[in-house]
């Protein structure tokens, strides 16, 4: 995860200006998928963090791979 880069599309779209929020987004983004207030994550254990992160992240790169097979076969009928 921690070598992850964005794609074209991410970079076309802009992703850089996150950059300059820091970890910012991520305590945001946390703190509503838990509906909790940003001190609430502030305060778990850089485990708890990451182990969330990665998550999120690996159910992400699942759905873009599942995506796509579903637009190949789709192509294929």
């Amino acid at each position: 995860m921690n070598d992850y880069e964005p794609d074209g599309d991410e970079e076309e779209a802009g992703i850089a200006i996150f950059a300059g929020f820091g970890f910012f987004p991520t305590v945001v983004s946390l703190s509503r998928q838990m509906a909790c207030k940003y001190d609430d994550v502030l305060e778990m254990s850089a485990e708890e963090i990451y182990m969330t992160l990665l998550l999120d992240f690996e159910q992400s790169e699942y759905q873009k791979r599942l995506m796509k097979i579903k637009q190949r076969n789709e192509k294929l009928k």
